[in-house]
């Protein structure tokens, strides 16, 4: 396969799903006047990416009482990989589970009690030194296999069910590395070489577990696509990133993952407030990368202008590739908060900011089949009760 630099017309900052199988397959029309099913994914952590476990997150999870209503509406619940991890603990400088096997049994117990479905979030591939100079092909498959499928197994040790699996930005934040110089091994991948890597990942996981369906996220800030109202391509006011165009992006890695055994079936999309923004403005509401907000920006979450038009565009591409469509909202930059502000002043904005996206959401008319709440942020700080004024299922609560 080779995607000519003609026709690469791509852009920059979310969540596909693919499905088993390799027979071409049509997605389903929107889900009509029916209301979207919804997914609920918490962060895990407790200290930025990669910190401990919440001290909440299994004690909220898997206690019913504390996301009653929410509970009740949710088709499936997800979660990092991370969960399934180990972090390293800075008072013993031990490297521990983050969770322990107890504590995954309980969750998988409560989810299956419930009739929950599992979404679980993957890297697909991540370029570590060592996986490349073990060689420049095969990353993907040696990662699926050292990383991320032994970890998978310990959730299916504990009893939980692995309904879908998600990459996590696999292709492009590769290439938004390339681009910064942040990539430490010396080698130049291109989109093609990237996206096959992948698809030797995901068929690597199809043949570990074969029942589940493969997902695969890519942020929207790093394609090229046409304005849905007929305006100039996004993005606008800055350079193409990568001249990658979305549609292109997706019909090559629909076919490099077929060839691989698997088909491509959900994208969920991942497009922030920040994104939004600069879209709508030309303007950049962070300081030195997507976690500092700039002051004058930090209560405005329910005022400041934003554009849908490239998230419609999205919805759109995917929906005429074959795909379900999944919308993701998420505190975005907000959810980083203030630092040194009251931790209840920045639970409330990372709310502020998710109720205007869920709004804005619903004012775009975007034909969705699942609405994902996701966090991975550190606000809002507590995961529930939902009757607790900011805390993530309380949001959720009063915006689903």
């Amino acid at each position: 396969m080779k995607i000519s630099p003609a026709a690469l017309v791509l852009s920059s900052t979310v969540t596909l799903f693919l499905a088993t199988g390799v027979a071409a397959q049509q997605a389903p029309a929107a889900r009509g006047g029916a209301s979207p099913d919804l997914w609920v994914h918490p962060y895990v952590c407790e200290d930025g990416f990669f910190g401990p476990l919440r001290d909440d997150y299994v004690k909220v999870m898997a206690d019913a009482s504390q996301w009653q209503e929410v509970l009740a509406d949710t088709r499936a619940v997800g979660f990092h990989i991370a969960l399934l991890g180990r972090y390293r603990d800075k008072e013993t400088g031990k490297i521990p589970y983050r969770a322990t096997d107890a504590q995954l049994r309980t969750l998988a117990t409560f989810y299956r009690e419930h009739n929950l479905q599992v979404n679980i979030e993957i890297g697909g591939v991540r370029f570590r030194p060592h996986l490349i100079k073990a060689g420049r092909t095969g990353v993907g498959r040696r990662y699926a296999r050292e990383v991320t499928i032994p970890l998978l197994k310990r959730w299916r040790k504990a009893g939980g069910s692995i309904d879908y699996l998600t990459t996590d930005h696999a292709v492009m934040m590769r290439m938004g590395e390339q681009k910064s110089g942040k990539t430490k091994d010396g080698v130049t991948y291109s989109v093609d070489e990237l996206v096959r890597e992948l698809a030797e990942a995901l068929a690597e996981l199809h043949d570990a577990f074969p029942k589940a369906e493969f997902g695969i996220a890519e942020s929207l800030g790093h394609f090229r696509a046409k304005d849905p109202d007929g305006g100039p391509p996004y993005p606008r006011g800055r350079p193409d990133p990568h001249g990658v165009d979305l549609a292109v992006f997706l019909r090559e890695l629909k076919s490099s993952a077929a060839t691989a055994g698997v088909s491509i079936r959900h994208f969920m999309i991942d497009h922030q407030i920040q994104a939004v923004h600069r879209d709508a403005t030309r303007k950049i509401m962070t300081v030195g990368g997507p976690f500092t907000i700039k002051p004058e920006y930090a209560d405005r979450a329910a005022s400041i202008p934003l554009d849908f038009g490239m998230i419609r565009a999205a919805a759109e591409i995917a929906r005429a590739a074959g795909m379900r469509v999944i919308f993701q909202v998420t505190p975005g930059t907000y959810g980083f908060g203030i630092k040194g502000d009251p931790v209840s002043r920045n639970d409330q904005r990372a709310f502020e900011a998710v109720s205007r996206m869920a709004k804005e959401y619903a004012k775009a008319g975007l034909r969705v089949d699942a609405l994902i709440f996701e966090c991975w942020q550190p606000h809002p700080s507590r995961i529930g009760p939902e009757t607790r004024k900011h805390t993530f299922m309380y949001n959720v609560r009063r915006l689903k």
